[in-house]
């Protein structure tokens, strides 16, 4: 008698097998169907919106803050798509720089060509980190601009399209929102586009810096945030890589209710005075006179700056001195503060 009950075990194994692989497939094969057909509706156009709208891509910007960008403005569906296209299809070191006219009716290929045909005509405009509202002034009067269309659109009320700007009293300027940066335009643009563009990408930086969270967890609001970091970056533009530890004494002296003491500031209301700075003058903004911050910014941080006032350094500091060697010297009483000075301080440290 022959014994086939092996073999049927074996056979029904093999059906299981095959099932699973069979299932396995399908399911592989529905999820590439997925995936593809997501991806080439994600560079369909992201609407039939034909309006073109002007986008500034600064020099250096990587693909992926190009297509965030996009995404941002409603002109690509999505970042990541947009991301993968250019990858997909080599295009990703052809894209250039400048103002271009874009709308949403456009797909991303059509997008990424106009991109790589570049912009023909451009205005280049610079505000530099550390500039102050009446320095971008000048800036733009210098690019052709005319005064009363400047203090128009400097003094505009941008609240309802900047959330930053929430946190700012409303009779105070834009001082400390102009972010640091080269912009290129179109020739025919206005300078309420370009100071909307400086705010883009300063609202943005908040934004991906998470700098709000940050600086409460440090005990500032947003603007007092933003203030404080305009004063970093007047004290330390030359020397970065002490701004988290500038940024610590600060944030200690306000924590024990001292006085900031930072030249810096009285040197700025002096300026909004037309006076000669003094260590007297009777303005707000003189923190050897008064204590807490200034009332407003006193210049467009930089990127460094922001950043110290929101990760300052893990040290104990009360004190800073620059050096005439041009280094920044440490300490934590007055008497090592006064020593120092003395030792490394004796022509900046002169008083008039």
């Amino acid at each position: 008698m022959i014994n086939v009950e092996p073999t049927l075990k074996e056979s029904k194994k093999k059906n299981i097998f095959l099932r699973i692989f069979l299932y396995s497939f399908l399911l592989l094969a529905l999820i590439s169907v997925f995936l593809v057909g997501s991806y080439f509706y994600l560079i369909t156009p992201a609407s039939r919106d034909n309006n073109l709208i002007d986008i500034n891509i600064p020099d250096g910007s990587s693909l992926q803050t190009i297509g965030k960008t996009l995404e941002s403005r409603g002109l690509i569906r999505n970042a990541r798509a947009f991301y993968f296209y250019n990858l997909i299809n080599h295009k990703t070191s052809q894209l250039k720089s400048g103002t271009f006219k874009l709308s949403a009716s456009q797909s991303v290929a059509d997008i990424v060509g106009t991109l790589i045909k570049g912009s023909t005509e451009k205005k280049t405009i610079t505000f530099l980190p550390g500039s102050t509202i009446m320095e971008v002034k000048e800036t733009l009067l210098k690019n052709g601009f005319k005064e009363e269309e400047v203090e128009k659109s400097l003094k505009k009320d941008y609240s309802n399209e900047f959330k930053m700007l929430e946190s700012k009293p409303k009779e105070a300027s834009l001082e400390g929102f102009i972010f640091g940066e080269t912009y290129n335009f179109s020739l025919d643009v206005s300078s309420e586009v370009v100071i909307k563009e400086a705010l883009t990408h300063m609202q943005e930086f908040i934004d991906t810096k998470n700098l709000e969270e940050k600086y409460k967890a440090v005990g500032l609001d947003l603007y007092k945030g933003l203030i404080l970091s305009s004063i970093v970056e007047r004290e330390m533009a030359n020397h970065k890589e002490d701004m988290p530890k500038v940024a610590q004494v600060f944030e200690l002296r306000l924590k024990k209710g001292m006085k900031l003491g930072s030249d810096v500031t009285y040197q700025y209301g002096a300026k909004l005075l037309n006076v000669k700075p003094s260590i007297d003058l009777d303005s707000p903004y003189n923190t050897r006179k008064f204590e807490g911050l200034p009332p407003t910014p006193i210049s467009s941080p930089s990127k460094d700056a922001m950043l110290a006032v929101a990760n300052p350094s893990d040290t104990d500091y009360l004190f800073f001195v620059s050096g005439d060697d041009e280094k920044t010297y440490f300490s934590k009483t007055v008497k090592e503060h006064e020593e120092l000075s003395k030792e490394y301080c004796k022509k900046k440290c002169e008083t008039p």
